[in-house]
Parts: C-alpha cells; sequence; structure tokens
C-alpha cells in the first residue's frame, strides 16, 4: 500500500513538471517577446497572428501587444489590439470604423480605432493592405480573454474568437500575472 502510494505520488510529480514544460512551450510558441536594449523596453505579441473569418467571408489578421518600461513582466495599463486585412477587391474599413465586442452577453463598446493606414501590398499592387488598431484597458483585454462566448464586429464584418484564440489571449494575461 504504501509503494502504491509512493508510485502515485512520483508519477503526479512527474506529469506536473510536464505540464509546467507544456505549458512553457505554448507560450513561446504562442507568445513573443522582445527587448529594445536602447528604450530599455520589451514588447509582447501574440503569435501566429489569429485569422479571424467574418460572417461576410473577408478574413481579417488579429494579433495583441503590450509594452512594458523596464521591467520585464510588468503589469501594462494597456493593451493595442491589432488587426490586418489585404484584398483585391478594394478597402473595406474607414477612419471611422467601430470595434464592439459581446463577451458573455455583454456589449463592450470599444469606439472608433485608434489608427487607420491603407495602402497597396508592395510587390502585388492589385492588393490593397489596411491596418488598424485600437487601444484598450487591461481590464477588458482580460474579459476578452476569459470570455466563454467572445464575438466581435470591425466595421460591419462580424467574427467570433474560437477557443483556441481566446487560450493565446489567457496565455498573455497568465504571462503578466506570473
Amino acid at each position: 500500500m504504501i509503494k502504491l502510494i509512493f508510485c502515485l505520488l512520483f508519477l503526479s510529480f512527474i506529469w506536473g513538471c510536464e505540464g509546467s514544460r507544456f505549458a512553457e512551450q505554448f507560450v513561446s510558441k504562442h507568445i513573443e517577446e522582445g527587448y529594445d536594449k536602447f528604450k530599455n523596453t520589451t514588447l509582447y505579441k501574440t503569435r501566429p497572428r489569429i485569422e479571424i473569418i467574418s460572417d461576410f467571408g473577408s478574413d481579417v489578421s488579429f494579433w495583441a501587444s503590450y509594452v512594458c518600461s523596464e521591467e520585464r513582466n510588468c503589469t501594462p495599463s494597456k493593451v493595442l489590439l491589432n488587426f490586418y486585412h489585404s484584398s483585391q477587391f478594394g478597402y473595406r474599413y474607414t477612419y471611422t470604423s467601430e470595434l464592439i465586442y459581446i463577451v458573455d452577453g455583454k456589449r463592450m463598446n470599444l469606439g472608433i480605432l485608434d489608427s487607420y493606414d491603407f495602402t497597396r501590398h508592395p510587390s502585388l499592387p492589385k492588393i490593397r493592405v489596411e491596418q488598424m488598431s485600437k487601444y484598450i484597458s487591461f481590464d477588458d483585454f482580460k474579459l476578452l480573454a476569459y470570455g466563454k462566448i467572445v464575438e466581435g464586429r470591425l466595421g460591419s464584418d462580424e467574427f467570433k474568437f474560437s477557443y483556441e484564440d481566446r487560450e493565446v489571449l489567457r496565455m498573455m494575461v497568465k504571462n503578466v500575472q506570473k
């Protein structure tokens, strides 16, 4: 009986270590960390970009990022949500495009985008590229990360975040809280 208990404790320890190693690998695979020695800042961002397929059939890449000054693990006051869209059919969004989320049935109207830039793709002139961003508070970002059902609308395009998409956002939150 004592041997059985000892074996179970040993296996629990081994599985706990493996789980921890898996979590570290998941974070390094999905969260990029870059230190700028000249600015003494560290940039954290999700990778690869999360592909959002909207109800309208348009695909938009999404990633989140935040910067820590001096300290490597800070709690940011705000998180930057970045959106990237390319199409041969013209520009889809405007300077006045609004970003709205519904998280577990509660509406989060984040308002008009903070930045909007459009250009033509450098090597494919028929392709138009749009880059947009919106700052949100870290608390609002946590709501997006931990919501069970997260839907959004950017301009007129509606989309949903999958469980896996939200898992990457949750890893960013956990990275802050270590």
